[in-house]
C-alpha cells in the first residue's frame, strides 16, 4: 500500500462535546434494531420517524441480514480481513462474529465517527485481539488508510473486505461521496471485496429523510438513483446477483423479498 502524507484532521474538544450530545445515525440505527444504547433524543427521533413510515424498523433489519449474508460470503471466499466503516454501536452477529465463525483468526477494523461506538466496542471485546475500534470519520479516507497502516491493523498487501454498509448515504454531495469510495479501494490489494448498501430514492422515504435532518440529526440522509449509487461500484466486478434490493441479495429463503428501498452489492477487485 502506498501511504502519501496526508493531512491530519483530529476530533477538537468543541467537536467531540458535540458528537457527544447530538443524536446521532449510529444511535438512531440501534433503536431501531432493538439495541439500548440509544440516547433519549435519538429515541423520540425513532419514534417520530416510525410514525412517519413503520417500514424503516424493517429497513434497518433487513440491511443487518444483508450484512451478515454479505461478511459471511466474503470470509467464505478466503478474506480474512475486514475494515467496517460507519459500524454503529455493537448489536447482536456483528462482522467480527459471523467471520470469525469461518475462521477464528479473522481480524476485524471498526470505524465510526461516533465515540460512543469506539466506547461500547472496546468494553465489550476487551480480550479480542483481533478486533479494533478506531473513531474517525470517513470523510477524511487518506488520513483513515494512513492511520489503519501506521497502526499495522491490516495487511494491505493481502485481500481486505471493505464494509460500508448503511453509511454512503449519510455523505453528502458536495463532501466527494465517489472520491471517498475511490481512495479507499484504490489501496486494497486484489481479491478484496466492497460491500455496500444504500438507501434508495423513494417517495416515501424523501419525508423521512426531511424529518431526520430537521430533526438536527449529526448527518442527514441523501437518498439516490439506482444509476447513483451503481457508480460506487466502478471498477469492481458485481457479484452475483448484482446491485439488488436489500432482500434478493443472497436470501436464506428465496422469495420473502418485502421490497425494502435499500439496494446492496458486494463487489470484487480484480
Amino acid at each position: 500500500m502506498r501511504v502519501n502524507n496526508w493531512q491530519l484532521h483530529p476530533l477538537t474538544d468543541q467537536e467531540r462535546a458535540d458528537l457527544a450530545n447530538q443524536p446521532t445515525p449510529a444511535g438512531i440505527y440501534d433503536y431501531l434494531l432493538g439495541g439500548k444504547d440509544a440516547k433519549s433524543s435519538e429515541r423520540v427521533i425513532a419514534e417520530q420517524l416510525l410514525a412517519i413510515n413503520p417500514q424503516i424498523r424493517v429497513m434497518a433489519k433487513r440491511n443487518r441480514a444483508f450484512l451478515r449474508r454479505a461478511v459471511a460470503a466474503v470470509a467464505g471466499e478466503g478474506v480474512r480481513q475486514f475494515v467496517d466503516i460507519g459500524s454503529g454501536l455493537p448489536a447482536s452477529d456483528n462482522v467480527h462474529q459471523v467471520a470469525q465463525r469461518v475462521d477464528p483468526d479473522v481480524t476485524t477494523v471498526y470505524v465510526d465517527n461516533d465515540i460512543r461506538v469506539g466506547t461500547h466496542g472496546r468494553a465489550l471485546l476487551a480480550s479480542d485481539r483481533r478486533t479494533h475500534f478506531i473513531d474517525h470519520d470517513v470523510r477524511h479516507p487518506g488520513e483513515l488508510l494512513y492511520v489503519i497502516h501506521a497502526e499495522k491493523l491490516i495487511d494491505f498487501s493481502r485481500p481486505v473486505g471493505l464494509i460500508m454498509s448503511a453509511i454512503l448515504h449519510f455523505i453528502q454531495d458536495d463532501e466527494d461521496p465517489e472520491g471517498i469510495v475511490d481512495t479507499l479501494v484504490s489501496a486494497l490489494a486484489p481479491g478484496s471485496f466492497v460491500v455496500i448498501s444504500h438507501a434508495l430514492d423513494d417517495e416515501q422515504l424523501r419525508t423521512v429523510a426531511r424529518e431526520y435532518a430537521a430533526a438536527g440529526v449529526s448527518s442527514a440522509p441523501v437518498l439516490r438513483t439506482a444509476k447513483g449509487i451503481e457508480r460506487f461500484f466502478k471498477g469492481l466486478q458485481l457479484e452475483e446477483p448484482g446491485l439488488v434490493l436489500v432482500d434478493e441479495w443472497r436470501p436464506e429463503v428465496p422469495g420473502l423479498s418485502e421490497g425494502v428501498p435499500v439496494l446492496a452489492g458486494v463487489g470484487r477487485k480484480r
